[in-house]
């Protein structure tokens, strides 16, 4: 694995045991198994090294949208296929983090336009899907599509899954059938 591989790692792992927060570029070099000086050859600085990170994050996901928009399939299994990537990745993302890179304007704006962009996306699906006699026509695109974003970044709060002893696969799957089914047991 390159040094750069090794560093963004040991990045993520630590983030994900101790949040954005308590990081520290000492902890990170040891953790890659590296000097300081060697992390500084690569990032210039803690900044630089979260803004990286967080960019290819938001690349990375971009295009995994793309190639589930991509696909000849209906709207509803990319629907389906959506929800469970975005939940999926969100996953990933520390409870912390979010509230964490708020002390980084710059970098929270591009996380905020990436969402924006998921958000366009995910509208224009449920346009297609309405057109196509696929997503029922009583639904405000524009407003579904903010909805399925502020509900994935809402679905990763570790006490709750602590506290009532359930799997993050539990919550996305429940998640799934409200969006696609309602709530309402229908005869």
């Amino acid at each position: 694995m390159n040094i750069k591989k090794q560093i963004i790692n040991a990045t993520l792992d630590l983030i994900e045991r101790h949040g954005l927060k308590n990081l520290r570029v000492d902890e990170i070099a040891a953790s890659a198994g590296i000097s300081k000086r060697t992390l500084y050859r690569y990032f210039p600085s803690k900044k630089a090294l979260i803004s990286f990170i967080v960019i290819e994050k938001q690349k990375y996901i971009i295009s995994q949208i793309e190639k589930i928009f991509e696909k000849p399939n209906d709207e509803i299994s990319k629907y389906e296929k959506l929800i469970t990537f975005v939940t999926k990745e969100v996953s990933k993302v520390n409870n912390g983090l979010f509230e964490s890179l708020k002390k980084y304007p710059e970098l929270y704006e591009k996380i905020k336009e990436g969402q924006n962009q998921w958000r366009l996306k995910i509208e224009k699906l449920i346009e297609v899907g309405i057109k196509k006699g696929e997503i029922s026509p009583e639904f405000e695109p524009k407003i579904v599509a903010f909805l399925l974003i502020k509900l994935a970044n809402s679905i990763f709060d570790p006490d709750f899954y602590i506290n009532n002893k359930v799997t993050f696969k539990e919550v996305s799957d429940n998640l799934k059938r409200m969006v696609l089914k309602g709530i309402v047991k229908r005869d």
